[in-house]
């Protein structure tokens, strides 16, 4: 049996997907936090190095289930199958790329289908030297943090519907414990209060303070438009660009959440941040280029790697330091 490297924590949902632009429809597709980041780091790993904790709802497909068994990249000793109704939402794809979460009438909270402390599996506890938190509401955050050890590298995307000015008081404790920390850019404005869309300069200010709140690292996802990269270390920061091309971008839904299993998955090697991103926009990339968390996992082994030797000098060149 391999070591488990890494582990991804979050959400499994069933997305029913709705795109205004052309009409097509997706129903019943595997998807949420936890699978997707945990989809994006094993893109990189030949054995079954990345561990997955999630709750598998009462109608996720068996084939699917056994499918992801059989992956060479994945654990799934962590994915426990309930008979609740899940996380079900609709995901509506508006104009200019805009989209919204609506859930079901009759889905899960996100609270009740987080996973629990008490399911991760003893062998990941023994065995990890990293966690990623993929968005979850902050209770949930708080309950897995009693379980992890303290000595493993914590990383964590913040849920937006919790990362506001009014819980700033329970992130701290949260955000003193944790080494990378990677909010999208609509999160990050409503932490802080501020426009969205503005110049990446305009957000220095707000990133340095973040890293005052404890975390090493700072990524800040911003879509089409890159990752601003910060840490405590070293006083430059760094806008990492998109490695996608728009022409082969089908759906970008899980472009964020593989980026960070793929940043953990390189950042607890001990590899440099800006490398760790780099290597986080070439798994976006290619995320986007499928439909849904079972296209990403399908993609063959070593297509990571390939890819970011085709690219890996055009994303450097691209890469402009902000400060």
């Amino acid at each position: 049996m391999d070591t488990i490297k890494i582990v991804c924590i979050g959400h499994t949902t069933l997305d029913d997907i709705v795109i205004s632009e052309t009409g097509d429809t997706y129903f019943r597709q595997p998807g949420g936090g936890g699978l997707h980041s945990a989809a994006g780091a094993a893109l990189w790993s030949s054995r079954k190095q990345v561990g997955v904790v999630t709750r598998l709802p009462g109608g996720f497909p068996p084939a699917h289930r056994r499918e992801m068994d059989r992956l060479p990249s994945l654990d799934m000793e962590g994915a426990c199958q309930t008979d609740e109704t899940g996380l079900k939402l609709w995901l509506l794809y508006e104009d200019e790329g805009y989209r919204q979460w609506v859930t079901h009438h009759n889905s899960s909270t996100r609270e009740q289908a987080a996973p629990r402390p008490e399911q991760i599996p003893e062998r990941y506890l023994r065995q990890a030297v990293g966690y990623h938190i993929a968005p979850l509401p902050l209770p949930s955050v708080e309950a897995l943090l009693t379980r992890l050890p303290q000595e493993a590298v914590l990383q964590i995307d913040p849920h937006y519907d919790w990362f506001f000015p009014q819980y700033r008081g329970r992130w701290q404790p949260v955000l003193q414990r944790t080494q990378v920390l990677l909010p999208s850019e609509d999160e990050f404005a409503k932490f802080f209060g501020i426009p969205y869309g503005q110049e990446p300069e305009c957000y220095v200010p707000y990133v340095r303070e973040l890293l005052s709140m404890g975390p090493r690292v700072v990524v800040l996802k911003m879509g089409a438009r890159g990752a601003l990269l910060a840490t405590a270390r070293e006083p430059e920061i760094w806008l990492v660009p998109s490695a996608a091309r728009q022409e082969d971008i089908v759906d970008f839904t899980g472009a964020g959440d593989s980026f960070c299993g793929s940043f953990l998955f390189h950042y607890v090697d001990g590899m440099d941040p800006l490398d760790c991103a780099v290597r986080g926009a070439v798994t976006s990339s290619l995320v986007m280029e499928g439909w849904g968390v079972l296209s990403t996992l399908r993609i063959p082994q070593g297509t990571a790697e390939e890819r970011l030797a085709l690219v890996r000098e055009e994303v450097r060149r691209g890469i402009q330091r902000i400060v």
